[in-house]
């Protein structure tokens, strides 16, 4: 019997496992999440990212249960390349989109379509996207032209001008079914209401009849749902007024100094 048996941590990545400066998990991060799942602990990513972008990241751990990707759109399990849910945009979303294409014209648009990122209109936000994610970025001269379907949209700026798009966007377009999220400071992110790290952390429990309790891990807007659904729910000290309210333990450490290794010393403690 390990220490951990029968726990489940979903772990958002930017703000929270990964380091800001370097963009990865630090060694202290990696070494408290394998002693965790040596000890019966099963543990995924839960992230805005691609499925393409956490493969490196998943050749560092090892995940041994289904991750979450942009944003709840996917669940994905790494050890056996299985799509265990996929949520995706319809053809209500154009209208919507074409508003905030004619009426911001200084806005990125970014739209997932399967596993690949396609951007209109590129603007400085862009440069810093690349900065952070070692994926292809593919433009392409119109949104039209975005094969679909589409998993998610996102909305870029740099982060004054995305906090102004996100008070001002006229959402009289807005289809009903759909999530709006400010989830960076550089991005809104728009995707169904099924599509939520919520709802995804429900989709992944599914897949593990022997959890019988879910520890989640975030730090921003988007990761609300997910800790309210979990049984056991951290923050960094770096998280959003709102996600802190939100959980069960604020911890000491920000997501610069291996946050994610304090959450398991703290876990092992209440056992």
């Amino acid at each position: 019997m390990g220490k951990f048996d029968g726990i489940y941590m979903l772990s958002d990545m930017d703000g929270t496992l990964l380091d800001t400066n370097t963009h990865d998990i630090s060694e202290e991060n990696i070494s408290a999440i394998k002693y965790f799942m040596s000890e019966g602990g099963r543990f995924g990513f839960a992230t805005g990212r691609l499925v393409s972008e956490l493969r490196r990241f998943d050749d560092l751990i090892g995940t041994n249960a289904p991750s979450v990707a942009c944003n709840g759109s996917k669940v994905y399990d790494f050890r056996t390349g299985e799509k265990v849910f996929v949520d995706e945009l319809g053809e209500d979303i154009i209208p919507f989109l074409r508003m905030v294409v004619e009426k911001y014209p200084n806005v990125m648009i970014e739209m997932t379509s399967d596993d690949t990122l396609y951007y209109y209109r590129p603007n400085s936000s862009l440069e810093h996207h690349k900065s952070i994610s070692d994926i292809t970025f593919t433009v392409t001269p119109h949104y039209t032209e975005i094969p679909h379907p589409w998993v998610k949209l996102a909305v870029w700026d740099e982060p004054e001008a995305i906090k102004e798009f996100a008070r001002s966007v006229d959402m009289t377009l807005f289809p009903g079914d759909y999530n709006f999220m400010y989830s960076y400071k550089y991005c809104c992110e728009i995707s169904t209401r099924r599509a939520d790290k919520g709802n995804a952390l429900f989709e992944a429990r599914k897949m593990l009849p022997d959890v019988c309790t879910v520890v989640a891990i975030g730090d921003n807007e988007n990761d609300i749902l997910m800790l309210k659904n979990a049984d056991i729910s951290f923050v960094p000290s770096n998280a959003v007024p709102s996600a802190k309210a939100e959980a069960d333990v604020v911890l000491q450490c920000d997501c610069n100094h291996s946050a994610v290794a304090e959450a398991i010393r703290l876990l092992e403690e209440r056992l």
